[in-house]
């Protein structure tokens, strides 16, 4: 949760995670899934929201950050493949994509960044 410390302590932004599985049967054509077992553990970004009056500020790409070093600590004690998501819409499916989120063939609105993408976002 990002809140706003010198104001009223109102949230800005917040985003929500669980711990899933992803079936990589079908879904083939993402690189990454090639050669793995039928399901295989991921961090699931639940929801990711910003508030209304503070878009365009940034904040969503601060909580993509916060998400994805969050799934590197994670990934040392559950062993993640990576980040999945659910675009709520096509704008949402956009905006993942833009930090290397690839669509499933199974279902394109659900999104997957792999363990080694994000480690190499992170180390920067």
């Amino acid at each position: 949760m990002l809140v706003h410390k010198e104001g009223d302590g109102s949230v800005l932004a917040y985003a929500t995670l669980n711990v899933c599985q992803i079936r990589t049967v079908g879904n083939e054509d993402v690189p990454t899934f090639k050669g793995l077992p039928g399901d295989i553990p991921a961090l699931r970004l639940c929801r990711l929201a910003v508030d209304q009056s503070k878009k365009k500020q940034g904040l969503g790409s601060h909580m993509i950050g916060f998400v994805l070093a969050k799934a590197m600590i994670i990934s040392q004690d559950a062993g993640l493949s990576g980040v999945l998501v659910d675009a709520k819409d096509e704008d949402a499916n956009a905006y993942y994509q833009l930090f290397g989120f690839v669509p499933l063939t199974t279902d394109p609105m659900s999104l997957f960044l792999p363990m080694a993408s994000i480690m190499k976002m992170v180390s920067k």
